[in-house]
């Protein structure tokens, strides 16, 4: 005897502990992959929910197949449909729901994430790129997507918050004290909560305008975004029933926040400058790795520039190609005259994002110069003597042809150590940097020599 709506929660129960998005089923049995991601489901929906193990069983029939033709292709086509479900039901209970509501660093709250994983160490990501290397050298390595929850620029500058944690709780501190007289009684709580409250500030100091300009479109855009937060986290608000008695509180609260006669903006600002000089170093290594790493790099619509956009549809804005246009005109310009002449003038455009202008031209050039090296071509590691908390570097190698990236990581501590970096004995001698036009010369490079003249360094052998 087996009642419908037990049938069907052991179904739901399934289908949330899925471990993907989805399999693509042609035929039963499954392909050995998709089974045992079936098999994985079965086994922790049966660890989570064991009163519906019966439930699960008769279930589990239906992803095996049948002498019967008829009853297989039924099966199939319930095991077909039963996918359209399992990536939206992801979808919205992990990326539009849970990342909406725990707040802790919320750049690791992005599609593909994983924010219980907040970073790994050096030789690690060299392991990763290898085994990408044999494993998934064609795909596509993304920063920003039409999906992503905010743009590559603003996740890093959150992601910088990590390495400023103690300064940063003391300014949340004295925030939450100056602006308390702002909240507003919508009810048994005040408003905004202080989750939604410390996401707010995360969310501004991402999004903040690279100039340091509080435009009345940045307002606005923030107050769309917040209601967005707002109802895709369920908690005070929805997409069904939205509170917007509470919503209008936290606009409000905004509107104190980015309001320059109140003492918080007055506050945050020497901090964002701050932010954003790491940042944008942390956005050229992302670059550099995006295009030189295993893989193809997808550079999305308007992510030639500095990429500061919340989400949908924020991050779907028209893009302004005239002005990309107009500096990458005056990058070749100036480079005609000299390296030094173009690196004087990103660095007078610096506000727009000239430099990652730069370092994206200059890869993009390289990997069409060198496609096989970036398709086939080894990944090596390359450790600096002493410590690899300094530096990120690897060789790509081809036939005859070397790229060493040298990329500093942990620039937010006082590094005065000088670190040589030692290069595989069948490794050339002789570099020189794509991006200065400076030779180097040796099998150990000192790091800070490299990057003296700019915060990234991608050298070809001579």
């Amino acid at each position: 005897d087996i009642r419908l709506p037990d049938l069907k929660m052991a179904l739901g129960i399934f289908m949330a502990c899925f471990p993907v998005y989805r399999v693509y089923i042609e035929k039963l049995p499954a392909e050995i992959n998709d089974e045992q991601l079936i098999v994985h489901a079965f086994v922790d929906a049966a660890k989570r929910h064991p009163e519906y193990n019966y439930h699960f069983g008769i279930l589990r029939q239906l992803f095996e197949p049948d002498a019967d033709p008829v009853r297989n292709q039924n099966r199939l086509l319930f095991a077909q449909r039963l996918m359209q479900f399992t990536g939206p039901l992801a979808a919205k209970g992990i990326e539009d729901t849970t990342f909406y509501q725990y707040n802790a660093l919320i750049s690791h709250n992005e599609v593909g994430d994983q924010p219980c994983v907040l970073g790994i160490p050096v030789r690690q990501f060299h392991e990763k790129m290898q085994e990408r290397l044999i494993k998934n050298s064609l795909s596509f390595n993304c920063t920003s997507t039409h999906d992503t929850k905010r743009g590559e620029d603003n996740r890093i500058r959150i992601n910088i918050l990590s390495e400023l944690a103690p300064e940063w709780a003391t300014l949340v501190a004295g925030w939450q004290v100056m602006n308390e007289p702002y909240r507003k009684s919508t009810g048994e709580l005040p408003a905004p909560v202080i989750n939604d409250e410390y996401f707010l500030y995360q969310a501004i100091t991402g999004g903040f305008p690279e100039d340091l300009r509080v435009t009345g479109s940045f307002v606005e855009r923030t107050k769309k975004y917040f209601i967005k937060v707002l109802r895709e986290s369920k908690l005070m608000s929805d997409h069904v029933n939205p509170d917007l008695a509470y919503e209008k509180a936290c606009t409000d609260f905004i509107d104190h926040l980015l309001n320059p006669s109140h003492s918080y903006l007055p506050s945050l600002l020497p901090f964002v400058e701050k932010i954003i000089r790491y940042a944008n170093t942390y956005t050229m290594v992302q670059v550099v790795i995006k295009c030189t790493a295993p893989g193809i790099p997808d550079i999305y619509q308007g992510c030639e520039l500095w990429d500061l956009s919340y989400v949908d549809p924020d991050n779907r804005r028209p893009v302004d190609y005239r002005l990309r246009r107009e500096l990458l005109h005056g990058l070749k310009v100036k480079e005609k005259d000299s390296m030094e002449e173009m690196h004087q003038w990103a660095k007078e455009n610096y506000a727009v994002g000239a430099q990652k202008l730069l370092v994206t031209t200059k890869l993009l050039q390289l990997r069409k110069k060198y496609k096989q090296l970036f398709l086939q071509g080894e990944y090596i590691p390359v450790y600096s003597e002493g410590s690899d908390r300094i530096a990120i570097a690897y060789l790509r190698h081809f036939e005859e042809t070397w790229i060493l990236m040298v990329l500093p990581v942990g620039i937010v501590a006082d590094r005065k150590k000088d670190l040589q970096l030692i290069l595989p004995e069948q490794a050339p001698a002789d570099w020189k940097d794509i991006f200065t036009g400076i030779t180097h010369q040796g099998t150990q490079l000192d790091i800070k020599s490299l990057l003296a003249k700019f915060p990234v360094s991608v050298l070809i052998n001579q």
